[in-house]
């Protein structure tokens, strides 16, 4: 990785540019003193840019390790996944994780060790767990390049027991219990990457129901856009982290609350406007 940080954004840019062609393959951190030349430092080619506006301080507590700090710019998200089936034997340096999706794996989970910046040579085992940053855009990359739930059979399988569920609850019931584990997985993974996961369940259920999909994946949207309950769910939760003085717990106590209020609104609204029609 190469890390740029004169006082001259003008400097700055051209840099980026000579390293980008020097070493097409690298990663690039630069700095921004103005706010305008954040995209124009972007389109120069540098993969991170960090600026006095973009930069906060977020806490990200029980995601790598306790007490452990992590430096993030706006627009990024650190998120887990286990390792996937086409990644299994392989190691780190063979994988291109990078170059296929724009994430970068910073950590390495393997039973209780936690191994960070990981070797390149490490082959990745079935059992191990990723930390990964990036964009949302690279996020959603990542889950779609290597079918997180799906690969493993993961969506059938809940969707399945999501089915058993449904003969026991009422059609708003099953609206409910879709949104409300959407709402949960945006609060550890990215909104984008939550509607990607969750999106297959809802169909397979709906299949599974005879009922149109249009009601299910509804919920799913609606859920997916309601991270209330860490500052890890969503970017803007992390920005006001530090400036606001808030704690990790403090999420949760005003989040919980909005969250059960977004559901009871939106479910009978989803029902009414979005029928579980038989199809």
């Amino acid at each position: 990785s190469i890390i740029i940080t004169t006082h001259d954004d003008n400097l700055n840019i051209y840099l980026t540019i000579y390293c980008r062609r020097l070493r097409p393959d690298v990663q690039i951190i630069s700095r921004a003193s103005l706010d305008r030349n954040i995209k124009t430092l972007h389109r120069a080619g540098a993969n991170l840019v960090m600026s006095f506006s973009s930069m906060v301080t977020t806490t990200i507590m029980n995601l790598l390790e306790p007490q452990q700090m992590l430096m993030l710019s706006e627009g990024l998200n650190v998120f887990r996944v286990g390792v996937p089936p086409k990644l299994e034997n392989m190691d780190l340096l063979h994988i291109q994780v990078r170059e296929t999706t724009g994430c970068s794996i910073v950590a390495v989970k393997r039973q209780d060790e936690l191994m960070i910046n990981p070797d390149p040579t490490i082959v990745l085992e079935r059992g191990d767990e990723l930390v990964l940053i990036g964009s949302a855009e690279s996020e959603k990359k990542f889950a779609e390049t290597y079918h997180a739930l799906e690969s493993t059979g993961g969506a059938q399988l809940i969707a399945e027991q999501l089915l058993l569920l449904s003969a026991h609850l009422s059609p708003m019931a099953t609206l409910a219990v879709i949104m409300g584990g959407t709402m949960l997985l945006s609060n550890v993974v990215n909104n984008a990457a939550a509607a990607v996961l969750m999106a297959p369940i809802a169909i397979t259920l709906a299949r599974g129901m005879e009922i149109s999909v249009d009601p299910l994946l509804m919920s799913v949207a609606v859920g997916a856009s309601c991270a209330f309950l860490t500052p890890v769910g969503h970017q803007s939760n992390a920005l006001v982290m530090a400036p606001g003085g808030y704690r990790f717990g403090d999420y949760w106590r005003l989040g919980l609350p909005m969250s059960f209020l977004v559901i009871i609104i939106a479910i009978p609204l989803i029902y009414y406007f979005w029928p579980m029609q038989p199809v």
